[in-house]
């Protein structure tokens, strides 16, 4: 007895969730692969549907759920509204702005570094509109918004340009699912190239080569491709900008640095039965109203989490 998990394709330019979608090229057709192994197959089970009218997962639903299931509740089930801070639309703007100039610079359009810096600071006032920041805030994000895309281009294109890589689309919807199931995974890839994938992060820190190796975003980005039929192999990297400039090296990093991160055929198949366990896992919470709360973690806090204020194990007396 085996186990398949089903492709879907709602098309390269699916808005469906309302994010702005830049279209690359033409995905590839559909294919149905990976056969789990007779070892794996009985930890599939999995719900039909989901709760609250749930039709999607992704990377940050899952990791919301494993880290806070309140959070998630909250979020995913009551639909409660999560205020956008200046940190968030800092990361937004400047990963839209480079899709949207390497895109560009693919279909020879020549942009300038002068018109990659109005196009982040267009995205970055967008993001802060419904914003909750200060007015320091908000200049300071201009500032680290400019300044960050100017070195993008000064540090990490040039090495694109160095190595030959080629921009295939940005911004591309990957959905898979279960068989015989109403919901789907859902992931955008924000650069798909001739060599590895690649996922723009503008913050505080550097990402690390254990977040490009082990980090559930990734993996899931590499299995969608691979049931498309794109070899894992390929591996995965973070473009890691900071929103301050350090005192010693560059602005950005390629993470990991010497060489992508790849997935074997085995980690996949594993990632599989690990969101097969999740969506079990939030169909119990549903069925016995038993959410609980969060792990400890920096995500407990009233400076990242919006419900903290009001949450029984946060910041409720």
């Amino acid at each position: 007895m085996s186990t398949v998990v089903e492709q879907t394709d709602r098309g390269a330019d699916s808005r469906g969730n309302g994010r702005r979608f830049r279209k690359g090229s033409a995905r590839p057709e559909a294919l149905p692969v990976i056969e789990i192994s007779r070892q794996m197959a009985g930890s599939l089970e999995v719900p039909v549907v989901l709760p609250a009218g749930l039709t999607t997962l992704s990377a940050s639903s899952i990791l919301r759920f494993e880290r806070c299931r309140e959070s998630f509740f909250r979020h995913q089930i009551k639909r409660e509204r999560e205020v956008t801070n200046a940190r968030m639309a800092m990361g937004t703007a400047v990963s839209n702005a480079v899709t949207s100039h390497l895109i560009a610079r693919r279909d020879d359009r020549d942009p300038t570094i002068d018109s990659f810096v109005e196009r982040a600071l267009a995205e970055l006032e967008s993001e802060l509109r419904e914003a909750v920041c200060t007015a320091r805030e908000r200049k300071a994000s201009e500032e680290a918004v400019r300044t960050g895309v100017q070195a993008y281009a000064e540090e990490v294109i040039p090495l694109l340009d160095d190595s030959g890589t080629e921009i295939l689309a940005v911004e591309r919807e990957v959905r898979f699912r279960f068989p015989n199931t109403e919901w789907s995974v859902l992931g955008y890839i924000d650069i798909e190239t001739s060599g590895p994938v690649i996922d723009v992060k503008f913050g505080k820190k550097h990402k690390s080569e254990g977040e490009a190796d082990f980090g559930l975003q990734p993996s899931l980005y590499m299995l969608a491709r691979f049931l498309e039929g794109t070899d894992p192999s390929s591996g995965f990297v973070f473009h890691s900008g900071r929103t301050t400039k350090p005192k010693e090296g560059g602005r950005w990093r390629i993470v990991p640095e010497h060489a992508p991160s790849p997935r074997s055929e085995n980690q996949l198949e594993a990632l599989i039965g690990h969101i097969a366990h999740v969506a079990r896992e939030i169909a119990t919470c549903a069925e016995t109203g038993d959410w609980g709360y969060s792990t400890e973690g920096w995500w407990c806090s009233p400076n990242v989490c919006p419900f903290h204020s009001s949450c029984p194990a946060g910041g409720l007396r």
